[in-house]
């Protein structure tokens, strides 16, 4: 698909694209491959590797919350121990509240 004619090249306008010059819409006939919810459309032969890929990425995001809920946990832990003394308040506070952000993050 060519966005210039000749050597002058094409900027997107408010009616679509246009020359710099102005002269005229360069016809450009093309189709978004994306539906209604933003996902694009996979070509049968790739559907495997897409369907491998989805999966491996849904594996890898319920891990990384689940982690991610257990370092919070963790956290919130260690911050309440470290504030049953006084001085040590001071660092188990927010120690905890990081803690109960990064387990309020997993959850939603």
């Amino acid at each position: 698909m060519l966005l210039a004619r000749g050597t002058v090249t094409a900027v997107c306008g408010t009616n679509g694209i246009v020359d710099i010059d102005g002269l005229a819409p360069i016809d450009t006939e093309y189709q978004s491959t994306m539906n209604a919810e933003g996902e694009t459309r996979v070509p049968i032969l790739l559907w495997p590797f897409y369907a491998v890929w989805r999966l491996v990425t849904l594996v890898l995001n319920i891990t990384g919350r689940i982690i991610c809920a257990l370092l919070g946990i963790a956290l919130m832990a260690a911050g309440v121990a470290i504030s049953l003394s006084i001085i040590g308040a001071v660092i188990g506070i927010p120690l905890a509240a990081f803690g109960f952000l990064l387990t309020v993050r997993s959850l939603f």
